[in-house]
């Protein structure tokens, strides 16, 4: 995004009262915000914009010393020394699965790369006090699942968001730490270090400007983020009465997948995993429980974003020559005669190799038929 672009963003999303539902129906009027700022009045009355805000952008749109524009560039300022760009919703770099919640917003402050906002990803939440054994479920679960090409998404708090993050880092996978602070700011101050490591391996990102201090009211705006970016929410220890269930509930509203760890009946910080089960979340086990939920969405946001993704994959081991059969199998179980129309092979060698990739243990066979482990 160029500079003076950048600055208009900017001083559109600081006009005083100017919320991001009425910013939101001016991006549908227009994707230029200069434009947007010189608009006609009636643009403005039609996107529920009161008379003091219309009043308000006349007075910055014809002064370029309003305070309105002193305060953007001092964001812009801040955005190019915490080395972070700006995303505008309607734009091709936006994220596509975000822009499709009913409530996107118009804004996203980047810190990293944004491409990964487009990678496959899994949100996993949990509690801030979780235990020895969330934490430990939290890191291997999101170490597994990056290593097969998921990036994991989480809310950078204490518990099993930090576990997740670190999981999903400690063997070079991808993780994106959704914040409800300004780009330049971190809560908890003790995850400043591990903001850092996120923001080189992964991607940080908010809706919120810069010098933004976090309150009660923006976990819950984050929360739909993390699960708007995601093809699905695992839960992986919560109470009852938990943050992490108001994030299972927005998943569910954006038609997303819902998973949850079973946990201890003697310990009360896992019941809200326990209620989610029963309101039929998808009980998960093991990795392969997640790609048995979400496989056949993680492999169709693999194709459309396959630069991305394919940038990003890890080396499994897999043979040259197996290469090209191993490709074409997914996580739904396929039949040896759609792989042999796939792969363009003799379904002798199909078979064959099926067989090879199968002692590799890196396929399973399904009464008959075939996918990735």
């Amino acid at each position: 995004m160029e500079s003076q672009e950048q600055l208009h963003w900017l001083a559109l999303s600081r006009l005083p009262a100017c919320s991001s539902a009425i910013r939101r129906r001016l991006q549908a009027y227009s994707q230029n915000p200069e434009e947007i700022l010189q608009a006609p009045d009636q643009a403005w009355v039609h996107a529920g914009a009161s008379s003091a805000l219309r009043s308000a952008r006349r007075r910055c749109a014809s002064n370029l010393n309003h305070p309105v524009w002193e305060r953007a560039r001092l964001d812009q300022d801040c955005l190019q020394a915490q080395g972070a760009s700006l995303l505008a919703l309607g734009k091709k770099d936006y994220p596509a699965l975000l822009a499709r919640i009913s409530d996107p917003p118009p804004l996203l402050y980047v810190k990293g790369d944004g491409r990964y906002l487009s990678l496959p990803l899994l949100a996993m939440v949990g509690s801030r006090r979780a235990s020895a054994a969330g934490k430990r479920n939290a890191m291997e679960f999101a170490r597994l699942l990056a290593a097969l090409g998921l990036g994991i998404c989480s809310g950078l708090a204490r518990g099993i968001d930090a576990a997740a993050h670190r999981g999903a880092i400690s063997d070079a996978g991808k993780t994106v730490a959704v914040m409800a602070t300004g780009i330049d700011k971190v809560y908890p101050a003790q995850h400043i270090g591990l903001a850092q490591e996120i923001s080189q391996q992964g991607v940080l990102v908010t809706e919120f400007a810069p010098d933004t201090a976090p309150r009660r009211g923006f976990f819950p705006r984050r929360n739909r983020i993390i699960s708007g970016l995601s093809l699905g929410v695992l839960v992986v220890e919560a109470a009852q009465r938990s943050g992490s269930l108001v994030t299972a509930r927005l998943a569910m509203e954006q038609n997303r997948e819902v998973l949850a760890l079973p946990h201890s009946i003697q310990d009360p910080g896992g019941r809200g995993c326990h209620q989610l089960i029963r309101d039929g979340a998808a009980l998960v086990e093991s990795v392969d429980d997640v790609l048995a939920e979400i496989g056949s969405l993680y492999q169709a946001q693999r194709e459309l974003n396959g630069d991305i993704c394919s940038a990003n994959d890890v080396d499994v081991g897999v043979p040259v020559h197996l290469q090209n059969l191993y490709e074409r199998l997914s996580y739904s179980p396929v039949s040896v005669d759609d792989l042999v129309v796939e792969a363009g092979l003799e379904p002798a060698k199909v078979l064959a190799g099926v067989v090879e990739l199968e002692l590799l243990g890196l396929l399973e066979s399904r009464g008959g038929l075939y996918m990735r482990k």
